[in-house]
C-alpha cells in the first residue's frame, strides 16, 4: 500500500461529513496540501500547491467558514 493510498483510505471517512462530493474533494485536497506543503501552512500555500492561482479562492476559504 502507497502512502497516498493509506492517506485516502484514512480520509474516506470524511465523506458522510461532506453533503456535495465537491466540497469532500476540496476538503481532502487542502488535507493532503497541508502535508505537502512547505514552510507555514497557511491556507494561501496549501491553495497554490494544488493549482490555485488559476481559479477562484473563494471556495476554498468558505470551507472554513462554516
Amino acid at each position: 500500500m502507497t502512502l497516498l493510498a493509506a492517506f485516502l483510505e484514512i480520509v474516506a471517512a470524511w465523506r458522510n461529513v461532506f453533503r456535495q462530493s465537491r466540497t469532500f474533494r476540496r476538503a481532502v485536497r487542502q488535507a493532503l496540501g497541508s502535508l505537502v506543503c512547505l514552510r507555514r501552512r497557511c491556507r494561501s500555500r496549501i491553495i497554490w500547491t494544488f493549482g490555485g492561482p488559476h481559479r477562484s479562492w473563494s471556495a476554498e476559504y468558505s470551507l472554513h467558514a462554516r
